[in-house]
């Protein structure tokens, strides 16, 4: 398939469909005691499928700019800092997404693996890959197909943070335009998870890794 090194596929390409279920069983907080006065409780009738026809209309057919990687960083960390679930993040940063490109899905793997970084992860820290799930991202539920994604999304910040680059192209072919999420579902968990590990208050994490990207969130 036509394609080139920045995330992007020719028009044509079927994307896939994401079918992310946010749960809720009574009242439950986000994130962990490590979040300090920014916890919120998520309360939902009934499971909200968070599909494609649910998001804003993205952008139309473009080239991401630097002004949209800020934009996406900053919109992501001040509402992790707030307190926004992984679905509302989801919600407000969709009308970034570039049609058959993998923008801004890079750009939260990237901010991952510098948290990862800043928290100074080492193999002596090693995660349990279910605990990381169940523990910082328990709003959102995988399903079929869509766990072997999320496994993706959240392994390639640890290979950055390794010095390895991932071949984006070649493994979200054919969920591109689905890649963005499942990245930014990626890197609320492990922010979350940093900022334990730190202990520090996710809001107090968030404004760090913030200067140290050189963005401005205040």
């Amino acid at each position: 398939m036509p394609q080139n090194r920045r995330g992007e596929v020719q028009s044509g390409q079927r994307a896939a469909h994401i079918s992310v279920q946010a749960t809720a069983h009574g009242e439950r907080k986000i994130g962990t005691s490590a979040l300090g006065g920014v916890l919120e409780n998520v309360r939902r009738r009934r499971p909200v499928r968070i599909g494609w026809s649910k998001m804003p209309s993205v952008v139309g057919m473009k080239r991401p700019t630097d002004e949209d990687r800020i934009e996406a960083l900053q919109r992501f960390l001040v509402g992790l800092a707030r307190g926004d679930d992984a679905n509302q993040l989801s919600s407000a940063i969709a009308d970034l997404h570039v049609r058959h490109n993998t923008f801004p899905g890079e750009v939260f793997m990237e901010l991952a693996a510098d948290a990862l970084d800043f928290a100074g992860t080492t193999r002596a820290d090693a995660l349990v890959y279910r605990d990381l799930l169940s523990k910082h991202l328990p709003e959102v539920e995988f399903r079929g197909k869509e766990h072997r994604r999320i496994q993706y999304a959240l392994l390639t910040p640890f290979a950055v943070q390794g010095g390895l680059e991932p071949d984006l192209l070649d493994e979200v072919t054919y969920w591109i335009e689905q890649y963005w999420q499942y990245a930014l579902f990626a890197a609320v968990a492990i922010v979350r998870d940093c900022a334990e590990r730190s202990d520090s208050p996710i809001e107090t994490f968030v404004a760090e890794l913030a200067t140290r990207s050189t963005i401005e969130i205040s």
